[in-house]
């Protein structure tokens, strides 16, 4: 964010948020990231963040030694990389009412300053709209195609019908007419419990069970599988 856009928050609501970030949970035990993030704040604040270079960070901010080499040292990009992931973190849990939102983009080290409802109604990146864009795609696929086995489904029924119609005797009607003009609501539960079969067409079910195996192991089975060999 440029220097222009910080005034227009107010210099006094941006050094504000800054406070309120330093004084969080999130950074209690981390004086390094406090006071990196300070720096950072400061120089976004006099419009000179994007001159900032690994070795002033490194000497001025973190305190290395002037002999600090960027070329074989990298605490400057590990310490800037957690710096990033703590912002997140906070505005994932405690910042996620703040009024401004600071961020840290990768490939700088300058940080861009943003009032809260304009970063919620930024529009996604592209890179995690296309997930969604593809779950939208197979959805539409899916509702097609079910329109499509909808309507063959519908068009065999009436096909049908007069079959139907010649099946649908008055004692069927008789039966069912008090269930199907009833305003209350109807459920119809189908079951297929299974039965033992007797001599002299005497049927039993044992409770609990429901294949063979399950009559075979049953107490009560092998009790009448004694009186009525």
């Amino acid at each position: 964010m440029q220097h222009s856009e910080i005034n227009e928050l107010g210099d006094a609501a941006v050094r504000s948020q800054v406070e309120r970030v330093l004084q969080s949970k999130s950074f209690e035990g981390s004086a390094v990231h406090r006071r990196l993030l300070q720096f950072l704040a400061d120089h976004a604040l006099a419009g000179d963040a994007g001159q900032l270079k690994e070795y002033t960070l490194a000497v001025d901010a973190l305190g290395r030694p002037t002999t600090y080499d960027p070329r074989h040292e990298s605490v400057v990009r590990i310490q800037v990389g957690r710096l990033r992931s703590k912002l997140t973190e906070y505005y994932q849990a405690e910042g996620v009412q703040d009024p401004i939102r600071i961020s840290l983009p990768k490939g700088g080290f300058q940080l861009f300053f943003e009032e809260a409802l304009a970063a919620s109604a930024a529009p996604a990146p592209a890179g995690k709209m296309r997930p969604v864009l593809i779950l939208l795609a197979a959805a539409l696929l899916l509702a097609v195609g079910y329109s499509a086995w909808a309507t063959l489904r519908l068009n065999a029924a009436l096909g049908n019908a007069s079959a139907t119609e010649e099946a649908w005797t008055p004692e069927l009607h008789e039966f069912w007419e008090p269930f199907l003009a009833s305003k209350r609501p109807l459920a119809i539960c189908f079951g297929t419990p299974i039965f033992l079969n007797y001599p002299s067409h005497v049927f039993a079910r044992f409770s609990g069970t429901n294949t063979w195996a399950d009559i075979q192991a049953s107490p009560a089975y092998a009790a009448m599988a004694r009186a009525l060999p």
